[in-house]
This record gives C-alpha cells, sequence and structure tokens, in this order.
C-alpha cells in the first residue's frame, strides 16, 4: 500500500472515531438527560420551599391547638368559679373572663379552620411535586441506561477502529506519523486532503494549470499550497493498487 493511501486511511479511521466520541455528546438520550436532570434541581428546589411551608403551617396549628387547650382550661376554671361564688362582682368579672375566652376561642378557630385549608393546599402541592420527581427519576435512569448501552458499543467500536489504526501507524515511519499528527492537530483533525475536481477536497481551493501540472507531476504526497494541509494524489494510490 502507497504512502497516501496509508494516510488517507488512517484520516478516515480518526475521523470515525472523532464521530464516534462525539455521538455520546449528540444523543437524543443525553440532552434528555441534561433537560431532566435541569428540571429536577428546579423541582426538588420548590419542593423544599412546599415542605418548609407545610412544617411551618403544621407549627402554626400545634400552637394554636396549644392556645385552645389553654383557652379550654381557663373556661373551665372559670365556670366551676361561678358555679362556686355568688358575689355579684365578681361574678360579672368572671363572666367577663370568660367571654372573652369563649371569643378567644372563636378567633383560635376561624385562624385554625384557615391554616388547615393552608395546610391541604401544600400537602397537595407536595405531593404532585414528589409525583412529578419521580417521573423525572424515571426519565433519567432510563436515559442514563441508554446512554451507558451506546457508550458500550462506542467502546468496543473504537477499541477495533484503534486496532486498525496501530495497523495503519506500522506502514509509516516515525517522522511520517508526527508530520500527521502535527498537521492533524493545527486543522481540527482533518490532516490530509486530496485533488478533486482540480482542486483541494477540504479547503476547495482551484488550482491553475500550472499548479495541476506541477502536483500531477510531483510527488504522490505533498502539501496544498492554500491550506498547507497533507496533500494526496487519489489516481497515484489506484495505480499502485493496480
Amino acid at each position: 500500500m502507497s504512502l497516501g493511501q496509508t494516510l488517507i486511511n488512517l484520516q478516515d479511521i480518526d475521523l470515525d472515531i472523532l464521530r464516534l466520541k462525539k455521538s455520546i455528546d449528540q444523543l437524543p438520550e443525553r440532552q434528555r438527560l441534561v433537560k431532566a436532570v435541569k428540571t429536577h434541581k428546579e423541582l426538588q428546589q420548590k419542593l423544599n420551599t412546599i415542605v418548609g411551608k407545610r412544617k411551618d403551617i403544621e407549627l402554626d396549628i400545634e400552637d394554636i391547638q396549644e392556645q385552645f387547650k389553654d383557652a379550654n382550661e381557663k373556661i373551665k376554671q372559670t365556670e366551676n368559679a361561678l358555679n362556686s361564688n355568688s358575689d355579684s362582682r365578681l361574678v360579672f368579672n368572671l363572666n367577663r373572663d370568660l367571654a372573652g375566652q369563649i371569643k378567644r376561642k372563636e378567633k383560635l378557630e376561624f385562624s385554625q379552620d384557615g391554616l388547615l385549608e393552608e395546610l391541604d393546599k401544600y400537602t397537595q402541592l407536595e405531593e404532585k411535586a414528589q409525583a412529578a420527581l419521580q417521573k423525572l427519576i424515571e426519565v433519567e435512569k432510563a436515559n442514563t441506561e441508554a446512554i451507558q448501552k451506546h457508550a458500550a458499543q462506542v467502546k468496543e467500536e473504537l477499541e477495533s477502529l484503534q486496532a486498525e489504526r496501530d495497523g495503519e501507524v506500522q506502514h509509516l515511519s516515525d517522522e511520517e506519523y508526527e508530520s500527521y499528527e502535527l498537521v492533524r492537530e493545527r486543522k481540527n483533525g482533518i490532516a490530509v486532503a486530496v485533488l478533486q475536481d482540480g482542486g483541494c477536497s477540504v479547503c476547495g481551493a482551484q488550482f491553475n494549470e500550472g499548479q495541476l501540472h506541477k502536483i500531477k507531476n510531483g510527488e504522490e504526497v505533498s502539501t496544498c499550497p492554500s491550506c498547507s494541509r497533507i496533500f494526496v494524489r487519489p489516481e497515484l494510490d489506484e495505480e499502485a493498487e493496480e
């Protein structure tokens, strides 16, 4: 196999390797996973806020229940005092205290009713958020498994391509391989160009008659006068294979 064909084969393998590595990032499942993770984080923050609000309401209800208990105790004490006293002035004061405690209970009951409604609201919101979060977890799991499966397939293909690459590299001298790698690094992974329709297959530059004559009658492997990539004449490769 000629040097030119070896370089072309090597570049084809390298481009396949690059494509495979990029394929993981370009997977629809990966995009869905990124979106799900972002939504999960946002929903978790909302859920934390809801849970915090729900707990605050529960504490307020507990406080009201303690106050309600205190009011009932004072009403009981006041009623006992009324039953055991006949002094008109004392009875008047006791009745006033009793009315105050009863009014206090009514306010507490009204506040508690409002808090219970709020508690029901936030409990439902929490349940919905938990359900949505569970769905997101399932989405994350399914897409993660799909990515892992694809990654395993890619790994297998990469190992096969790497073996092919190693075989092609063996046909190059150290100097030739170093030159290829240097150009590949400088040219975003595409180091080799071929003559195509009177120009460079990569940068698209068209050659004049003098340049075409020089290329066709020069070395099989040269340098593109426009983009400085390694330039190969495919027709010479064909002749070499024949």
